[in-house]
C-alpha cells in the first residue's frame, strides 16, 4: 500500500523529467524507481502515508483492546454466575 503510493508520487514526478521518461520508455522503469528511494522529495508523502497507517492500526488496536476488556467483563459475569 505505502510502496503503491511512492511508485505513483515518483512516477507523477519523474513523468516531466525527460531522462526518467527515457529510462521509463526503455523498461528500466522498476529499477529507477527503486533506484530514487535517495530522492528526498519522495520522502514527505510516503511519511504522510505512513502516518495515516499507523492511525488506523492505533485505531483498530484501541477498539479491539476496548472489546477484550468488554469480553472480559462478560467472562466474569458468566464465571459468577456459573460458581452459584
Amino acid at each position: 500500500m505505502i510502496n503503491d503510493i511512492l511508485r505513483q508520487h515518483q512516477i507523477e514526478n519523474f513523468s516531466k523529467d525527460s531522462t526518467m521518461q527515457n529510462h521509463i520508455s526503455n523498461g528500466d522503469r522498476g529499477d529507477t524507481l527503486v533506484n530514487s528511494m535517495d530522492d528526498q522529495s519522495s520522502l514527505p508523502p510516503l511519511t504522510t502515508e505512513y502516518d495515516k497507517h499507523l492511525e488506523e492500526l492505533n485505531e483498530q488496536l484501541n477498539y479491539h483492546q476496548k472489546q477484550m476488556g468488554e469480553m472480559k467483563l462478560q467472562l466474569e459475569t458468566v464465571i459468577k454466575e456459573n460458581e452459584r
